[in-house]
């Protein structure tokens, strides 16, 4: 296969699209060979998840394969996210009893974008985000990663909080009111708000010493 993971994103899709006739049909082949491709680079992580979406491979019995590919291969943020989009987010929205406590696993990993994928696995991604997860389960979450000073995992709070603002608005603002939280996420989820709730959360800034790596 001739997969350019470089490629911009219309021509990945393009390009996986062409490539789809000739993949195994039976699914266990399938996984076997994006897994295939994944140890030569985790970046054709744009091809497996189309690929991976398109034949809605989402039964529960799939999950331990997608969350040994997430401890093993995903080591940057932007197939990290692919990832989340079109994988992981399915699994959990579809399995959310059986799946959740592993999401809360992944807080803990000492991988970072392991706990990235914990947080934006929560974020349906269709024509616009959306969170259709219980807030409750969101918000546990956060608060299981709150402490963790890395930039990826400080702009993925925003992010998702940004999203539960427009699912919630007052229980949104509630929560942040309840933490201490700093530019770096309030800054993503200000995008969204009105001037009225901006000065809602303005005595909620804490200053992290945000780093690129955890200690």
């Amino acid at each position: 296969m001739e997969l350019d993971p470089t490629l911009s994103a219309k021509e990945i899709l393009k390009r996986a699209n062409a490539y789809y006739q000739k993949l195994p049909k039976d699914e266990e082949a399938l996984l076997a060979l994006c897994e295939t491709l994944l140890k030569v680079t985790p970046a054709y992580m744009k091809y497996i998840s189309l690929w991976i979406k398109r034949r809605k491979l989402y039964d529960l019995s799939y999950f331990v394969v997608y969350e040994q590919w997430l401890k093993t291969y995903v080591d940057g943020w932007a197939w990290c996210d692919q990832f989340c989009y079109r994988i992981l987010n399915p699994m959990v929205e579809q399995h959310y009893t059986q799946v959740k406590e592993h999401v809360f696993a992944w807080c803990h990993d000492a991988n970072v974008f392991v706990n990235r994928a914990a947080i934006v696995c929560l974020l349906y991604s269709g024509d616009e985000f959306v969170i259709h997860l219980p807030l409750a389960f969101v918000y546990t979450v956060i608060d299981e990663v709150e402490h963790k000073e890395n930039r990826y995992i400080r702009m993925a709070i925003g992010w998702i909080l940004k999203y539960a603002y427009l699912k919630d608005r007052d229980s949104v603002i509630t929560y942040i009111q309840q933490h201490s939280f700093d530019t770096t996420v309030l800054n993503r989820v200000k995008e969204k708000m009105c001037d009225e709730d901006k000065l809602k959360i303005a005595g909620n800034v804490h200053h992290h010493a945000v780093k690129t790596k955890e200690n």
